[in-house]
């Protein structure tokens, strides 16, 4: 009933009784009238069924008078007033800054506002400073909005029940498709807490940078048998580590611990590259600009290496992540008809970062039939190791603009 129009979660996140449920369905009534003569209505008696059995199943399904409601209602939300660790994922920067972090100072305006001040290390000491304006919706559900360097971007996270940590996504409000894996925790606490790695793999008989990015860490580096530390330098927030493995040493993920602070499967350690996987495997990128009002879409690629484990065989359990490395990268016509249309020359093109940059939107004149820039491509991954490539590969959709974009559905 509301599924051939809308995803069954949007169904989901609503809360209402018997009577608002059917106020509901006659709100879609009054605002789509054809919603009734439309595929799946037009062979029942669609409101009456709406209006009676679906209606009282939805309210029994999402009740907004609950146990659990009750229990939100009398629950303390968290503060967030305070000093955080930032650490946020960044696709596309390569296995040694794959990780950016930061601190982050949220003070309240009231109302459940919060101004938040970010300074946010990139690629070792270049600190960028910004600002955002949050709202929290229910207690938990951050909303904000910022800039960094004159450029707004977006902030959609959650705080956790006992509001010590946050965890969500940013991007860029004129490019929603790029952005980092937030994660934050309180450093006004008595916490210890391995965040993320840079440069998470180590290969056998050589040596590696290994940085820990985290709150409160303190004491001894452990990275088990077959692996020497060195400290480079070491603050609460970040240990700069020279790894050395082994010619023998154990292969796989390992668990690291600093001090009495443990992350699982934290660094890998690796004998050769044997399969490279990007991600994500399946994307689709938009034309834009040429004139139009629409931006173009881009789309994010990451090579990711591993190792088929002890058996030599791909896709089975005892593989393992190797970690994010450097690629070449390269676009190919996926199929016949791409190949005669020559998509791979005008769809766009792709940087050494594995960034997908569109062509302009519109024809084309250079195209057979003075075609539009769309395009259906391969996007190949070459790395090397040692004397060997490794090659990777994804799929890439290369389509038009988008020119409605409600919100979820």
């Amino acid at each position: 009933m509301c599924a051939r129009c809308h995803s069954f979660a949007r169904v989901g996140l609503q809360r209402r009784g018997e009577e608002e449920w059917r106020k509901l369905v006659n709100m879609h009534v009054g605002q789509w009238p054809t919603i009734e003569y439309q595929m799946l209505s037009r062979d029942r008696d669609w409101y009456e069924e709406a209006l009676g059995p679906v209606s009282k199943t939805l309210a029994s399904l999402y009740p907004k008078n609950s146990k659990a409601w009750g229990e939100w209602v009398k629950a303390k939300k968290p503060n967030p007033e305070g000093r955080w660790r930032v650490v946020t994922y960044m696709p596309g920067r390569g296995p040694d800054h794959s990780y950016i972090d930061g601190i982050s100072n949220i003070t309240s305006k009231g109302d459940d506002g919060y101004d938040i001040a970010y300074e946010v290390a990139q690629d070792g000491n270049n600190v960028l400073a910004g600002k955002s304006s949050s709202m929290i919706y229910t207690g938990y559900e951050w909303r904000g909005t910022g800039k960094f360097d004159g450029r707004t971007f977006r902030e959609v996270a959650t705080v956790s029940e006992d509001g010590e940590t946050l965890s969500g996504r940013w991007f860029w409000s004129d490019a929603p498709e790029l952005g980092g894996y937030i994660q934050a925790v309180r450093m006004d606490r008595n916490v210890s807490r391995i965040m993320g790695i840079n440069g998470e793999a180590v290969k056998r008989g050589e040596t590696a940078t290994v940085t820990v990015l985290g709150v409160g860490l303190s004491g001894d580096v452990d990275l088990g048998a077959g692996l020497t530390v060195e400290t480079v330098s070491a603050t609460p927030e970040k240990i700069v580590l020279r790894v050395s493995a082994a010619a023998d040493a154990d292969i796989g993920r390992r668990d690291i611990k600093v001090g009495k602070t443990q992350k699982a499967s934290a660094v890998s350690v690796y004998d050769e590259i044997q399969r490279v996987e990007i991600t994500p495997d399946y994307a689709v990128s938009r034309v834009g600009g040429g004139g139009g009002h629409l931006a173009p879409v881009s789309a994010q690629y990451e090579a990711i290496a591993w190792h088929n484990g002890k058996d030599g065989k791909p896709n089975t359990k005892d593989d393992f992540r190797i970690g994010a490395v450097a690629a070449d990268w390269h676009t190919e016509p996926a199929d016949e008809n791409a190949v005669r249309m020559k998509d791979h020359l005008f769809a766009g093109k792709i940087t050494p970062q594995g960034l997908f940059l569109p062509s302009p939107a519109g024809p084309n004149p250079q195209r057979i039939f003075g075609a539009g820039n769309l395009g259906d491509l391969h996007v190949i991954a070459t790395v090397s190791d040692g004397d060997k490539d490794v090659v990777g590969k994804a799929r890439l959709i290369v389509t038009a603009q988008k020119w409605n974009n409600p919100p979820i559905y």
